[in-house]
């Protein structure tokens, strides 16, 4: 299984890695810190199970993210993980594509 971790926040990376390496030795864990490298990974040919994406980031946001996955029709199951409660509300991710929204 790959995931792809997209935050600006290095200690939510290690936490949400640490994590999810302790449930299973064998999944491909990758990470991106910015919209843009997200982006890259995206289009990098990696069939990825799962992204795991943080809204508020400099730069292009997530939600931006999530329109470009939607536009270039990218196959993957993107999960919205912030503390952006309002911002999640008011924009209607799960409209952008998301699988789904948690805070």
């Amino acid at each position: 299984m790959s995931i792809l971790i997209v935050d600006d926040h290095q200690l939510f990376i290690d936490g949400m890695s640490y994590l999810l390496k302790d449930l299973s030795r064998s999944l491909n864990l990758c990470a991106a810190d910015n919209s843009d490298l997200a982006l890259e990974q995206l289009q990098s040919g990696t069939d990825w199970d799962l992204v795991l994406l943080d809204l508020v980031m400099l730069g292009i946001s997530g939600r931006g993210v999530l329109q470009r996955v939607q536009a270039q029709r990218m196959p993957y199951p993107v999960v919205v993980i912030s503390a952006a409660v309002k911002q999640l509300v008011d924009s209607a991710d799960v409209g952008f594509g998301s699988a789904g929204v948690y805070s």
